[in-house]
């Protein structure tokens, strides 16, 4: 049970406004870039810790280069536990943006690829055919090239009997 009056007690945060949000520490960082990567798919195990532990490397070096920002240009630029947040939401979108377009680019190619298989398939066959054409259309030559010389045959006999014929009648 609880003692009277903590049932109404609430937790919140006070941030005063000549102070800025401490940094938090990198293995913090660590531990909430990997809870939150968990939860996609980033391949080996290498490359899932290679990418964790690039996210509060990369959050550091933000925050040094902003240093530097305050002490050339005197501008400020913040970097929060929800600025952390919301790199790590950006890398979860542009690679499932990412893997969308590459998944999209091998449906496409292998969609091209299928219809070359296809296409190919149907040339072998029209070239067989071709190749049957061919032998047949050689036959049909042979076949034409001997009924016209039986026809010039024929066409000599006869006009040798005519010629025989118009000398005996002359």
């Amino acid at each position: 049970m609880h003692a009277p009056g903590h049932r109404h007690v609430h937790p919140c945060l006070c941030v005063s406004r000549f102070g800025r949000f401490q940094p938090w520490p990198e293995s913090s960082l660590f531990s909430v870039a990997k809870k939150f990567l968990d939860e996609i798919d980033l391949g080996e195990e290498n490359l899932r810790n290679a990418v964790v532990e690039f996210m509060p490397y990369s959050f550091a070096l933000v925050n040094t280069v902003s240093r530097k920002y305050l002490e050339l240009d005197r501008r400020y630029n913040y970097t929060t536990p929800k600025t952390f947040l919301e790199l790590i939401k950006l890398y979860k979108n542009v690679l499932l943006r990412k893997r969308k377009q590459t998944q999209d680019n091998v449906d496409r190619l292998e969609n091209g690829l299928n219809k070359l298989t296809k296409v190919q398939g149907e040339v072998d066959v029209l070239m067989e055919n071709a190749k049957v054409m061919a032998v047949e259309v050689e036959q049909k030559v042979a076949s034409a090239n001997v009924f016209a010389e039986q026809v010039g045959l024929e066409k000599e006999k006869v006009n040798a009997e005519n010629g025989e014929e118009t000398v005996a009648v002359g």
